[in-house]
């Protein structure tokens, strides 16, 4: 995997929170830091984006026949089955 060079800036309580995470041995770099974070926010816009889709699947649908409620447990249902809850 190619790695780019990219220059940041960060408010001083976000610098010390990111030492702060190296400094726990979590981290090995800020780098590291850095790639957990873009991971995590790429994480949750897949999910937002799954959410979205079998959202518009089910309002699209010529028959519902769930409530709510229903829809709302199988969604979190599939979700657990998955390991993202």
């Amino acid at each position: 995997m190619r790695v780019i060079r990219k220059t940041i800036s960060l408010t001083q309580s976000q610098d010390d929170w990111v030492k702060s995470k190296v400094a726990s041995g979590k981290f090995a770099s800020d780098s590291e830091v850095y790639r957990a974070l873009v991971k995590d926010v790429q994480s949750r816009e897949e999910k937002l984006n799954w959410l979205r889709h079998e959202l518009e699947k089910g309002l699209s649908s010529p028959m519902i026949d769930q409530t709510p409620q229903e829809i709302i447990a199988e969604l979190k249902s599939e979700l657990k089955a998955k390991g993202d809850v």
